[in-house]
């Protein structure tokens, strides 16, 4: 580049950062037209950063302090003991407080690998995939051994991501050390620790907590490895890095990428040494290769792909990266409201650091850093779809680049009276977003209940709080729980297993006073016609529900004949591994092996009128899934004449009908809904809109 040029151009750190926020702000919270949009992305992002990364690779505009290999303008500001301290009280409150009710119920994508975890502990399994859904077990291996020791609950299913969130935080300080500063190291501890993404898989279940802690280990490991004083201490960390590098793969996916990236950084580090240490590297690949090989194996087996294969498609990288910065593109509840999944403050910062990386480009661990961002980027970029978990890799290193451009800040305002207060102050600002998305508009009650997809998790979590309300039976109960059609979600099941008499010992079960019964709400008057003294409460009365929703019900033992209680709770196992057999067949599209299962235990709800009722309601659920129509109205005409006429079976087959084109009977149907003691079903709108229909205009 011309000098002349460049001099005019030169680069400026603070020049770059308000182009950066300023297009942020507007970009996340200014609700531009789309024309504003790309105007403002192109000219404050876009364009000033294509130009910094070219002026920094030319010519640096400060040199390298005190000509060392660490920082191209200093150290970062020392950090007081003070603010460390207060961050450290601060962080350690925000991971416990309200553990087991914030932000909501579990989603029913975390019961079925926690439902896995608990089975588990009752009869282990090495397959190193999870049956239903063919991701990697080794969280749950862990999770299991977790239930084992201190039993399987809402607080034992939550708190192990809370603590491996705090460990990757503690991790990610340490990795940072064996390379920078202890203010630095720091800075990106902080700044990783307060970020949204931290705090959403804190409480979450899910493995993104194992995998970054073990990211965070082997980052550490590398720089251990590249400054090791001497060659059997080299080998001692490149037995630790393969070790964790092999547990890796049984965790998640996109520990591919990081292993990739390890593996070529070792290589550089092996071949800049003497020739004979090249065999220690051959060792490390083989002994990685026959780790990963079951799960290679596993993969190359029956189904082993099927998760793979959901992920394949036209990729949304542009998409992954709008999540990032302006907008979460719908993926919430992962993502805040408004904005992208990084402030705009704290998003700036990054970009600035990516600049501070190409002025830096000598110096190989930037070169490194460099070489990971787009690779961390590969396992969302390159999916059909969105979901940000698959980009988690990328969290400590967006930590990084955040403090490189705290650092780049302060170091280029010299004028500053006290550089250090500069530094604090940024911290804060960055973090205090972050926190706010999290504890404030995340928690947005009504938000998650408008997503109709998370309805079921607002009649879970009614459900387990209004049993943990109840204190009459302290030592448990009878649970009940899978005798509807959720077939899906596992959460109940998993948070109240500390309290299901199945898995108390004998010795409690005497104890037990009352049964719990979830099921559909319009079977109220029936039920408690049926067991006098029982407490039934509607979960969702405020949910526009078309079926109605769930009911939690407590039935004593005394208005409950023991045969009557054996052959509902062994009704309810029935239901219960159906619905795994269901989980293991749906994703192929063939529902007859479930239906034909669920058929086979007919006698055991022959002649009992509920437990007709949801048998033939779930005939019904699995015959309209095959597609065979005529079946389903089979189904829900045994359901209501050999069970009882609730009125969401009416509703249901009044839809049907409707669909059919017949609406005089499907009409009918909405009439007899409406006409039963209790209809909480949308069958008076549904006959409005029928009838509306008939009128014409």
């Amino acid at each position: 580049m011309n000098q002349r040029l460049q001099g005019k151009l030169a680069y400026h750190p603070v020049v770059f950062f308000i182009s950066f926020l300023a297009a942020n702000v507007l970009l996340a919270h200014g609700n531009l037209a789309l024309a504003a949009q790309m105007g403002v992305g192109l000219f404050g992002v876009f364009v000033p950063l294509a130009l910094g990364l070219v002026l920094q690779f030319q010519k640096p505009a400060f040199p390298p302090a005190s000509g060392k290999k660490t920082f191209s303008r200093g150290e970062f500001p020392p950090i007081p003991g003070w603010f460390i301290g207060l961050s450290l009280l601060v962080f350690a409150f925000l991971y416990s407080y309200r553990l087991t009710s914030v932000p909501f119920w579990p989603l029913m994508d975390d019961s079925a690998d926690a439902s896995y975890a608990v089975h588990l502990g009752q009869s282990w399994d090495w397959n190193p995939l999870v049956p239903v859904n063919k991701i990697e077990a080794g969280y749950f291996w862990l999770l299991a051994v977790f239930f084992k020791c201190f039993g399987a609950s809402l607080l034992t299913w939550k708190l192990p991501s809370a603590l491996l969130m705090a460990a990757t935080a503690g991790a990610a300080y340490w990795a940072s050390r064996r390379y920078f500063s202890r203010s630095f190291s720091f800075a990106v501890a902080f700044l990783f620790g307060f970020q949204f993404w931290s705090f959403v898989v804190a409480r979450q279940e899910r493995s993104s907590a194992l995998m970054l802690l073990e990211e965070c280990l082997v980052l550490g490991l590398l720089g251990s490895f590249l400054k090791a004083p001497s060659p059997a201490r080299r080998r001692k960390v490149l037995v630790l890095l393969a070790a964790l590098l092999i547990t890796g793969f049984y965790v998640f996916t996109p520990w591919a990428v990081l292993a990739f990236f390890t593996v070529v950084v070792l290589y550089r580090g092996f071949y800049s040494q003497k020739p004979g240490t090249r065999t220690e590297f051959s060792l490390f690949l083989a002994s990685v290769f026959l780790g990963v090989l079951p799960l290679a194996l596993a993969r190359a087996g029956s189904g082993g792909l099927s998760y793979i294969r959901t992920l394949v498609g036209p990729p949304a990288a542009w998409d992954y990266g709008i999540c990032l910065f302006w907008d979460d593109r719908g993926v919430s509840p992962d993502g805040p409201h408004g904005g992208g999944l990084l402030n705009p403050l704290l998003g700036s910062l990054a970009l600035l650091g990516i600049l501070e990386l190409a002025g830096n480009w000598k110096n190989p661990i930037y070169r490194a850093a460099g070489f990971a961002l787009p690779l961390f980027f590969l396992p969302g970029a390159l999916s059909r779809d969105l979901e940000i978990e698959r980009m988690h890799l990328l969290g400590p290193l967006l930590a990084f680049l955040a403090a490189l451009g705290i650092q780049a800040l302060a170091a280029a305002l010299p004028q500053v009276p006290n550089r250090k207060a500069l530094a604090l102050g940024l911290l804060g600002l960055a973090a205090a977003p972050e926190i706010y998305h999290y504890w404030g508009p995340y928690q947005d009650w009504d938000a998650f209940v408008r997503n109709k997809r998370h309805w079921m998790s607002v009649d879970f979590g009614r459900a387990y709080r209004r049993v943990q309300a109840e204190n009459e039976s302290p030592a448990g109960y009878w649970l009940l729980l899978n005798l509807n059609n959720k077939n899906t979600d596992r959460t109940l099941n998993v948070a109240l297993h500390d309290r299901d008499g199945a898995f108390l010992p004998p010795a409690a079960r005497g104890k037990i006073r009352e049964a719990v019964l979830l099921a559909n709400s319009n079977y109220e008057p029936f039920l408690l016609r049926r067991f006098p003294g029982s407490r039934w409460f509607w979960l969702s009365p405020d949910l526009p529900q078309d079926h109605g929703g769930l009911m939690v019900g407590f039935i004593p033992l005394t208005g409950l004949d023991p045969d009557t209680l054996d052959r509902f709770k062994e009704a309810d196992r029935v239901f219960l591994e159906n619905d795994d057999l269901y989980d293991k067949w749906v994703q192929t599209g063939n529902l007859q092996p479930v239906l034909d299962d669920l058929a086979g235990h007919y006698d055991l709800f022959k002649g009992d009128p509920f437990l007709e009722s949801v048998f033939w309601a779930k005939i019904a659920f699995y015959e309209f899934g095959k597609g065979d129509v005529q079946a389903t109205f089979a189904a829900l005409d045994n359901a209501l004449q050999k069970g009882y006429p609730a009125a969401y079976l009416f509703n249901e087959k009044g839809v049907l009908l409707a669909q059919k084109g017949k609406a005089k009977e499907a009409g009918e149907q909405f009439k007899k809904a409406l006409a039963q003691p209790v209809n909480r079903t949308s069958a008076l709108d549904n006959l409005q809109a029928l009838e509306g229909n008939k009128a014409g205009p």
